[in-house]
């Protein structure tokens, strides 16, 4: 019996199941009950769609945090490098007028309060014994006793140059400003006070202005100070506007105690002048010059307790510099000492003898004091056109000037003209050896060469009151000798129109001599200056010495142990 073939597609009532592109899970299925119906997705199938889209979401939700944290970063990072530059700047600028502001306190307090106002010091005396004598509490200090205690000024000032010595090997130079500083207020109040109460005592008095002189030479100190904290295109100009303002407050001293002051009692005129200045330079350039001067003690026993140590340790004193000094800088510094010497007598020579070059001594005064601030102005040339030709031309011009005031006639405008003139040029070699002291030597070396200069101003200073007495045709060729001899002195020095160079060269030099000096290996290589080749062979040597000098080695050198 044959099969009956199947219906058409067409005919049937619905579409066979493999005719159809639904998906296997959507595709419909017959019932029992002969009904179509489609088949759910099962529950497990659902979660795993609904995970996979959760976590589709949640990962482009990331990204797009990501994406706008990291927009954010780069925009910051490049806000940050676009202002970069403008805070550096800005820091930059905050910097320089920190140091702008430091140096004019250092300015202030080192160099006018500490500094110029020295002269108030220097000049005060002269005005302050005329009220003195006259004060009736005061019988044993008369117009015949005073001298004694003026001269005991001098005398303690050359008696401390002679301790500076080994006080600078002791303490910094900012502790001796602060001790001299505070000395001289100690100094001021005791002169007011004790002459009272010791009823005008002449030894009392005199001790006094003894201990007042020791504690001037704060001024060699305070002047290589000064110029240690200026830049070094700033020295010169530091010095002379120190310079300036001397004159200028000598000036204001000798017109305030002869007009507005002069009536005034004798202990406020020294108490304005001696006691105030050294109270405010304190606080301006010092402000913790309190703690540094209860210090002061316990670092003098420190460095002595160490000294002693390293001498028994090494047998020799480490802290005394007189071997610390290379044949040049002993040189320079017989050559510097000979210049304080010249300008130590002729220039307060010429201060002494104002009356020997007129017959009005107050006419004479002022105007030496007023080519005192234009000779000080002027020794700004030396940045210019180099110090050792600036301090060599203006001795030799000061010499030839007061050469010719000794063969006019005393008070005559032709004398009086060549002796501002000559005093013009002392003021410029005067404030460029000033300079010399801190562009010459190094640091370390300037312990062995700041009492020698000192001592050699105090010299000359106290040379200077005997040739104020004699006549002008005595004194002024002798100031021209000395004129002379220390224009040839300068030629010695280093030129530092330049103070880098020079300073670096001797800094160098002195380091190489302080290596030696301090190494016990006798092998180790000298310096060329202290090398000593045999006198006959010596012209054999030069060139092992030059090439050893220069790093390179001979066939000889290059085998020798």
């Amino acid at each position: 019996m044959a099969l009956a073939a199947p219906a058409p597609a067409a005919l049937s009532p619905f579409p066979g199941v493999t005719a159809s592109n639904t998906p296997y899970w959507l595709k419909p299925r017959l019932s029992g009950n002969g009904h179509r119906e489609f088949v759910q997705v099962s529950k497990a199938t659902k979660a795993t769609t609904t995970k996979n889209a959760a976590a589709s979401g949640l990962g482009l939700a990331l990204a797009g945090l990501v994406g706008g944290a990291m927009r954010r970063m780069g925009a910051r990072s490049r806000c940050k490098a676009r202002c970069a530059p403008m805070q550096t700047l800005t820091q930059t600028k905050q910097v320089k007028k920190m140091k702008k502001f430091q140096m004019l306190r250092d300015f202030l307090g080192i160099g006018v309060l500490l500094g110029s106002f020295q002269a108030a010091w220097h000049i005060l005396p002269v005005f302050l014994d005329l009220k003195i004598a006259a004060d009736p509490s005061l019988p044993m200090l008369t117009e015949s006793t005073l001298p004694v205690a003026k001269t005991a000024i001098f005398t303690g000032w050359l008696a401390g140059s002679v301790c500076l010595r080994h006080a600078m090997n002791i303490f910094s130079k900012e502790e001796l400003v602060v001790a001299s500083a505070s000395g001289l207020l100690l100094v001021a109040l005791a002169t007011v006070i004790l002459p009272h109460l010791t009823g005008g005592s002449l030894m009392v008095f005199t001790m006094l202005r003894f201990v007042y002189g020791i504690l001037m030479n704060i001024a060699t100190v305070q002047i290589v100070l000064l110029q240690m904290k200026m830049p070094a295109d700033r020295r010169h100009q530091a010095v002379v506007w120190k310079n300036v303002f001397y004159s200028i407050v000598s000036i204001l001293v000798a017109f305030a105690c002869g007009g507005p002051t002069l009536n005034l009692d004798w202990r406020l005129e020294a108490l304005l002048w001696y006691a105030l200045p050294p109270l405010l330079g304190l606080c301006v350039s010092f402000p913790n010059w309190w703690k540094t001067l209860r210090s002061l003690p316990s670092i003098a026993k420190h460095k002595l307790q160490t000294s002693k140590r390293s001498k028994a340790y090494t047998g020799r004193d480490e802290t005394t510099a007189t071997d610390a000094l290379t044949p040049t800088m002993r040189r320079h510094e017989i050559a510097l000492a000979t210049c304080f010497v010249a300008c130590g007598c002729a220039f307060f020579g010429l201060s002494y003898s104002a009356r020997q070059l007129s017959s009005n001594v107050y006419k004479s005064s002022m105007l030496l004091n007023m080519a005192d601030i234009l000779g000080f102005l002027a020794a700004m040339s030396a940045d210019v056109f180099g110090r050792k030709r600036v301090q060599s031309c203006c001795f030799t011009l000061a010499a030839i000037c007061l050469l010719v005031c000794s063969t006019g006639v005393p008070g005559s405008a032709f004398v009086l003209s060549f002796a501002v003139i000559g005093r013009l040029c002392l003021d410029v070699s005067f404030t460029t050896v000033l300079v010399a002291m801190a562009n010459i030597f190094p640091e370390s070396a300037q312990k062995r060469v700041l009492p020698t200069f000192a001592i050699a101003t105090r010299t000359g200073s106290l040379l200077a009151p005997f040739m104020g007495t004699l006549p002008a045709a005595i004194s002024c060729p002798l100031f021209s000798a000395l004129c002379f001899v220390a224009a040839g002195a300068s030629l010695i020095l280093p030129d530092t129109k330049n103070p880098e160079i020079s300073s670096r060269a001797v800094r160098d030099d002195y380091q190489t001599y302080e290596k030696y000096r301090r190494s016990d290996q006798p092998s180790m290589t000298r310096p060329l200056w202290l090398q000593q080749p045999k006198p006959k062979l010596a012209i054999l040597y030069l060139p092992q010495l030059w090439l050893r000098q220069s790093g390179g080695q001979t066939v000889t050198n290059a085998t020798s142990p």
